[in-house]
Formats: structure tokens, C-alpha cells, sequence
């Protein structure tokens, strides 16, 4: 969680492939599904306040913006559980709006 952003950068596509692919449904270890996609949405949004400005490159925040977007609309994938999935969306809202502030490079 408290990865230095060039750490971040290289591991990032393991957090975004886990969250893509991890399923309460599925049983067995996706049962913490719900505390790990949580967890995971805060570790990342910390990665945007570093007190030097340092942040993830470009590429990684619009792969970031993508993943918000999947974590938010697959809710369902991460716990049954209403009340869970609510804290979970409000993490990654809170990403989202922590996204909101950069404009990817394709727009400027």
C-alpha cells in the first residue's frame, strides 16, 4: 500500500488484473473480496498524495480511470452484501474525484 510511485507503476496491472477477475461468486478466497477491493481502491488514491507531488504517470491514471469505472459498476463482483458494496463505491468515488483533477493527456 505504501509503495514509493515507480513501485506503484510496475505493480499496478497485478491490483488491476485481480479486481478485474475476483468474484464472490466464484467462492473460496473472493469471500474478502469485499475488504481487499476496498482496501485496494484507498491504497491507490493515496498514491496521488505524495507531499512532493509525485503521482502515476498518465497512462497509469487513464488505466486507473478505467479500472474506477469497472470496481463502481461491478459492485456485485466484491461482496453480496448491500452495506458493503456501499463503502466500497464510496472509496472509489472518492478516487474518482481525486481523478477528476487530472486531464488526460489526450484532451490537452
Amino acid at each position: 500500500m505504501w509503495m514509493f510511485p515507480r513501485a506503484f507503476e510496475y505493480y499496478y496491472p497485478v491490483v488491476d488484473r485481480y479486481l478485474r477477475s475476483v468474484s464472490v461468486h466464484d467462492g473460496g478466497d473472493a469471500f474478502y473480496g469485499d475488504c481487499q477491493a476496498w482496501i485496494l481502491g484507498c491504497a491507490i488514491e493515496s498514491q496521488f498524495h505524495w507531499t512532493d507531488g509525485s503521482r502515476p504517470p498518465d497512462y497509469v491514471i487513464a488505466e486507473i480511470r478505467q479500472l474506477s469505472n469497472f470496481v463502481r459498476g461491478h459492485l456485485h463482483h466484491y461482496s453480496l452484501d448491500a452495506g458493503e458494496q456501499i463503502r466500497i463505491d464510496k472509496c472509489w468515488e472518492k478516487l474518482g474525484m481525486t481523478l477528476s483533477q487530472y486531464i488526460p493527456s489526450t484532451e490537452k
